[in-house]
């Protein structure tokens, strides 16, 4: 009885996390769940939806359609969620110009030519990476900014939501007695707000891909308990096949981040 027992109770597991969409690898992560101490989140895609919309448009020198052509142009070629929403939410503009030498820097933002004039369009680390004076927007949303030649000339404020169901999995998590740190790229006064309103104990903002693994690297050290990674993105992936257990949000995650986790 003892020895069919524990498989059984393994392969109960996986099959009824199956039935709710979730793939288990193997028993051995049950394990681990199980010896959980922390458990490390990312915030866009995963506590928030990352469907942003755009709240406000602030221009700088140029005419506001100008500015938005510039943006939308630069950022319908960028894969994630900001670009995807500022394009999102002006799907049905035409006639955007044609983008050359196109590039998406990671944890920055992304850039390239435009009418022989070169954009840049991203966070406040792209403007003090080239050197642009700007003004900081200090309302709380994800900011990008829009540079033309190296002169600023304005930003977009974008707002996101928590989902649904963030709250009882921080509680359900809590009352395991597992401590929930959040690491983002996000500014320090959303990531704030975030932990605020969900109880989450501790978090790090305005991280590079990278340093969201240094920090997880952190919190191993010297641990006697598992340290599980959430994400959904291409950047989350190196953390995520770097933790004990990491998990990915497959139904919205990139194939990477799926793959690793």
């Amino acid at each position: 009885a003892i020895v069919i027992s524990v498989p059984l109770a393994y392969f109960s597991s996986i099959g009824l996390a199956s039935k709710h969409g979730i793939v288990v690898k193997g028993g051995n992560y049950l394990d681990k769940l199980a010896n959980m101490g922390k458990l490390i989140t990312d915030k866009t895609g995963t506590l928030t939806h990352g469907s942003f919309t755009i709240q406000k448009v602030v221009t700088q020198g140029l005419d506001k359609d100008k500015f938005l052509n510039y943006l939308i142009s630069i950022e319908s070629l960028s894969n994630h969620p900001i670009g995807k929403a500022i394009t999102h939410d002006y799907k049905t503009r035409k006639n955007l110009s044609k983008v050359k030498d196109f590039s998406e820097i990671t944890g920055f933002g992304c850039m390239g030519t435009i009418n022989n004039k070169h954009v840049i369009a991203g966070n406040e680390k792209l403007m003090h990476k080239y050197k642009i004076e700007f003004k900081t927007c200090k309302e709380n949303g994800s900011i990008v900014y829009l540079a033309i030649d190296k002169k600023y000339v304005g930003y977009v404020l974008l707002s996101d939501t928590i989902k649904e169901d963030a709250q009882p999995m921080v509680d359900l998590v809590h009352s395991e007695g597992v401590e929930i740190i959040l690491l983002t790229g996000d500014s320090e006064e959303n990531a704030k707000e975030i932990c605020a309103k969900l109880g989450i104990d501790r978090f790090h903002a305005k991280l590079l891909p990278d340093q969201k693994t240094n920090y997880l690297e952190q919190e191993m050290l010297n641990y006697d308990k598992s340290v599980a990674y959430i994400g959904d993105g291409i950047n989350d992936a190196p953390s995520i096949i770097r933790s004990d257990i990491g998990i990915a949000m497959g139904g919205i995650g990139s194939d990477i981040a799926v793959e690793n986790a």
